[in-house]
């Protein structure tokens, strides 16, 4: 079962880093993120659940799909065409995968690196301020797989969602306020915000 949810997550990932529909993309995260809340995993509390299903589920996909609307769905054209992206980000999780298993690390560990790649990949490739903060909501959809049935204190966990939720809403602000301020997305522009 956990094989088929990380190859499913890491469809979604790919999705989510490659359609060129703001919509599209975000939808695929928000699937990703009821997926990753499924209390599948072992040690998992209800508090954890409902922490899950309130940042991933509700909270940052319902500030993404503000930001999308309020932007019109407007998109920057990437760096790099869909094909070469693609290929460079499968060849990019093929090497991480060949890493870890040669290095008898669990699938815990592939899963997490391979949606760590694509969210890092999506932060450095994309021109898109949005696609940028979809690239940071992976790689904090990674670092959820790194606490799934592990127990962490309370606070620790509410701290964390915090952070991953604060993070979010402020690169989908600063994407509404260089919108409307440049009628772009392109984060080469950002320096056009100065006061």
């Amino acid at each position: 079962m956990f094989l088929e949810l990380a190859l499913t997550s890491i469809i979604l990932g790919i999705i989510v880093c490659e359609h060129r529909n703001l919509y599209v993309a975000a939808t695929s995260l928000l699937i990703q993120g009821i997926l990753l809340s499924l209390p599948l995993y072992g040690n998992t509390t209800i508090f954890n659940i409902v922490l899950s299903v309130i940042s991933l589920v509700v909270i940052i996909p319902l500030t993404i799909f503000l930001a999308i609307s309020k932007t019109k769905s407007y998109s920057e054209e990437p760096f790099t065409d869909g094909l070469t992206s693609i290929s460079i980000l499968i060849f990019l999780i093929s090497i991480f995968t060949i890493y870890a298993i040669l290095n008898h690390l669990s699938l815990k560990m592939i899963f997490f690196l391979s949606l760590l790649t694509i969210g890092v990949y999506m932060m450095i490739v994309k021109a898109d301020l949005i696609k940028l903060g979809l690239g940071l909501s992976l790689v904090n959809n990674a670092t959820h797989i790194l606490t799934m049935g592990v127990e962490i204190p309370i606070l620790a966990d509410v701290s964390l969602t915090i952070v991953k939720i604060f993070t979010i809403s402020l690169i989908m602000g600063l994407a509404v306020g260089l919108y409307n301020k440049t009628g772009s997305l392109d984060i080469r522009k950002l320096t056009l915000l100065r006061w």
